[in-house]
């Protein structure tokens, strides 16, 4: 099985000090050893949690996280383009094909920016890498069946993640057995599937997470993220990811 319920901490840890010693070796700086990386200083080397920010990335992004969700992991994209209840950043819901894989490719999403047969499609800042641990839900009603990375264009072997659903925690979590990392100016593309199928939006503010209008039935906006850590450079590390 390529993802456990129980967090692999000696796995995870070897992927960290690999990790660290590669951002060593490319930035020629050093690790913040004294607090294991979590208060650099100066010119160091530190990691933090994976945040919904880091999805911004680099220029040229083809679908990243908005900065318009209060900095929580979901399932929307960033408006790049305004129509009637949208402007540009807004968080818009996704949509679903008919095999249930999200998607922003259908005619009320590309009036919007949408394009990408995935969640999210980015690349990862030239100042960062990222260890993917696992991912989590916090919906009552999960939708979310099975998960796909597809990592500097290199696809993963799909998950089925049912499983992670069936315990008694508030929060559901599921583990990669052994971490991925993905090293700066990467690509990512992240691609769930869900058991709501061939769902394609509606116009304007009905797919805008934010407005009155939001229907919830047409799109899909589920608290479902992933779970890791970045390895950046301090300068990157302090900026505010909004």
């Amino acid at each position: 099985m390529p993802w456990i319920s129980e967090r692999p901490d000696e796995a995870i840890q070897q992927a960290r000090d690999d990790t660290i010693e590669r951002a060593k070796d490319i930035w020629g700086l050093d690790y913040a050893e004294q607090s294991d990386g979590l208060y650099p200083s100066g010119n160091q080397i530190g990691r933090s949690q994976y945040r919904p920010g880091h999805t911004r990335g680099q220029r040229g992004s083809a679908q990243v996280m908005p900065e318009t969700i209060g900095g929580q992991w979901t399932t929307v994209f960033a408006a790049t383009a305004a129509v009637v209840g949208v402007a540009i950043g807004d968080a818009i819901a996704l949509g679903t094909t008919a095999q249930g894989l999200l998607s922003a490719q259908s005619a009320n999403y590309a009036a919007v920016g949408g394009a990408v047969a995935a969640w999210l499609d980015f690349i990862l800042d030239e100042d960062m890498f990222v260890i993917h641990e696992g991912f989590f839900s916090r919906a009552l009603e999960p939708s979310i069946t099975e998960f796909t990375f597809i990592l500097s264009g290199v696809q993963i072997p799909t998950m089925q993640i049912e499983d992670i659903y069936v315990n008694e925690d508030s929060i559901t979590k599921g583990y990669l057995e052994v971490p991925n990392v993905v090293s700066p100016k990467s690509q990512i593309v992240y691609k769930p599937r869900s058991r709501r199928v061939g769902l394609v939006g509606v116009a304007g503010a009905g797919i805008n997470v934010n407005s009155p209008a939001f229907d919830e039935d047409a799109s899909i906006a589920e608290p479902f993220g992933l779970i890791g850590e970045a390895i950046a450079k301090r300068s990157f590390l302090i900026r505010e990811l909004f």
